[in-house]
């Protein structure tokens, strides 16, 4: 890849949370050189997650894990710092991303495209995205919608105790772009 390649173009990325309906889902544009912590980071940004718990890409290849982020593979290369294009090499090419072990959330990353950015264009950038994602440590996808049944049923003996975990404002089908995009330009 040339070094105008790199300046130039970026990987647009679709992330979506497996298991939720309505689907919870993001699209990003990050560099085209971004290695998997890069794009660790940028799952937890997108995804409105607080980064405290261990996870795993699941690729073509194997696992490439938070467990073993100092490991190297048979080349020498560091995991953590392994080019996301290395997995994602066409378009529709798929990698999973899998966020605590516990709950289990399993994120679907799929390569849209590659697209040709602008000089002043800064990454990373989410372009688009449909619902909240759910709160975490709230017992994965099963434990999630058993909250949101809670939270929608004042008669439900776990009501109040949702609404003061969850908040009373809590709107699944929400999603904040300008709030994602401030929280992944730090």
């Amino acid at each position: 890849m040339s070094q105008v390649e790199r300046i130039n173009s970026a990987l647009s990325l679709k992330i979506t949370l497996v298991g939720t309906r309505p689907v919870v889902w993001r699209r990003v544009l990050i560099p085209v050189d971004a290695s998997l912590g890069y794009l660790h980071d940028v799952i937890q940004g997108a995804m409105g997650w607080e980064n405290c718990h261990l996870y795993d890409f699941m690729t073509g290849r194997g696992r490439r894990s938070s467990l073993s982020y100092q490991l190297r593979d048979e080349s020498g290369s560091v995991f953590y710092k392994t080019a996301v294009r290395s997995f994602l090499q066409r378009e529709k090419s798929t990698i999973v991303y899998l966020y605590d072990f516990g709950d289990g959330w399993q994120h679907k990353v799929v390569l849209e495209k590659v697209v040709e950015i602008g000089a002043n264009q800064s990454l990373p950038v989410c372009l688009a995205g449909k619902n909240a994602c759910p709160p975490e440590d709230c017992g994965g996808i099963g434990g999630y919608y058993s909250k949101l049944e809670a939270l929608a049923d004042s008669d439900d003996e776990y009501h109040d105790e949702v609404i003061e975990w969850m908040g009373e404002d809590f709107d699944p089908a929400f999603f904040d772009l300008e709030k994602t995009n401030r929280f992944l330009s730090r």
